[in-house]
């Protein structure tokens, strides 16, 4: 599956520029700026809290009558994360 990073805050699909910093990602909608690793970072983070539930849940089926899982530990909610990982 392929993905395409994608502005927290708008959806929006941001723009490469390149500054006195390096190469910087910066939403054409809202203005949100971050250097490039960062936003490809925080992406895969904000991928991997969305997949968490599902991969638990799927897990739990196949457990059957086991225990379920200890109670996760709290993640950041997914408005808290600026850039997200979207499927193409």
């Amino acid at each position: 599956m392929e993905f395409k990073l994608v502005c927290g805050n708008c959806q929006a699909e941001p723009e490469v520029v390149d500054d006195a910093h390096g190469e910087m990602i910066l939403c054409p909608s809202c203005g949100q700026r971050d250097d490039l690793d960062t936003a490809q970072r925080m992406a895969g983070d904000h991928f991997i809290h969305q997949m968490i539930p599902d991969l638990r849940n799927r897990i739990e089926s196949l457990r059957g009558s086991s225990p379920p899982f200890d109670q996760p530990p709290a993640h950041p909610a997914s408005s808290d994360y600026r850039w997200h990982a979207a499927p193409l």
